[in-house]
């Protein structure tokens, strides 16, 4: 193999090295995305429910 091959296989070794590091990272940060979905749908639901309460309890002060 001549330098310049082994140059670029080296090359193309380190870019293949980081598409894979790129790969992991985008894959944690799509499961950090949907951990974070979560959180806020029961954020929302606690908050939807807090809601409900308070307005039946509101409702059934003015019967």
């Amino acid at each position: 193999m001549t330098e310049s091959n082994e140059v670029l296989e080296a090359f193309i070794a380190r870019q293949k090295d980081r598409v894979d590091q790129l790969k992991y990272d985008v894959q944690n940060v799509i499961q950090e995305y949907h951990v974070e979905v979560a959180r806020l749908c029961e954020a929302q639901r606690n908050f939807n429910k807090t809601v409900e309460n308070k307005a039946a309890a509101f409702f059934a002060q003015l019967e």
